[in-house]
């Protein structure tokens, strides 16, 4: 079934490259402009100061309403790196 897919049939019409609208405009798709954001410019440097100061991740993800998986990559800048 999976051979019958568009990509695997066509794989050359998929957007590669300069074809592709986050690699042709990262800014458009990156931090609050991404629609799919939870956390703000603020809030993400509040939460490396928070960091920093000693308060544990699971506290911070609480505060922000995000997972403390999420509160590691964005302190150790897997996330947001950006910023």
């Amino acid at each position: 079934m999976g051979a019958r897919h568009g990509s695997k049939l066509h794989p050359q019409s998929l957007a590669r490259g300069g074809r592709n609208g986050a690699a042709k405009y990262p800014e458009r798709y990156r931090g609050e402009l991404n629609g799919n954001s939870r956390l703000t410019l603020a809030e993400v440097q509040s939460i490396r100061e928070m960091a920093t100061s000693g308060l544990k991740h699971t506290a911070i993800a609480k505060l922000f309403s995000v997972t403390s998986s999420h509160v590691h990559k964005i302190v150790h800048r897997h996330n947001w790196r950006h910023v």
